[in-house]
């Protein structure tokens, strides 16, 4: 069987696709082979539905500029975009800030605590009763700082 670069057919970039994708998942956290993989892919349809146009050389060099677009823009678009919502990774806590909530202890000498959920926390704040608002202003090791928030 002789192969060689200038019989390359669409399935063979359909398959390499596939390949990178399959690896994306398995070697898991690299991105850029996905983007890689989804070139491949479109060079594969390309060649597919227009094969008169698509020598080789043609194959090849749409492939290469789809990579290198197609990783500029993951790398510009996607990679970069921040997580919003739910809960930060090592930083329990931290999206509750901005928060007010009921005090379930009162702070008494400085320290009381707080129910967020099915959690109770410790916080820091100037003395208050049972019950009244605190807003939940900074994140200090485990326990919150609160400042009592005026009652309407």
């Amino acid at each position: 069987m002789d192969v060689s670069v200038q019989s390359i057919e669409f399935w063979h970039w359909l398959s390499l696709g596939i390949v990178l994708l399959i690896a994306e998942v398995a070697v898991g956290g690299a991105s850029f082979l996905m983007w890689i993989g989804f070139a491949a892919l479109f060079t594969g349809l390309v060649t597919l539905l227009l094969p008169a146009l698509m020598p080789w050389e043609m194959q090849v060099l749409v492939f290469s500029v789809a990579s290198v677009a197609s990783v500029l823009v993951w790398h510009r678009y996607v990679k970069d975009v921040p997580v919003s919502g739910g809960v930060m990774l090592n930083k329990r806590g931290m999206e509750h800030i901005g928060r007010v909530v009921a005090l379930e202890e009162a702070i008494v000498g400085g320290s009381g605590r707080v129910r967020i959920d099915d959690t109770l926390w410790a916080v820091h704040g100037t003395d208050a009763p049972a019950g009244s608002p605190v807003r939940l202003v900074a994140l200090e090791g485990n326990a919150f700082r609160v400042d009592v928030v005026a009652s309407p």
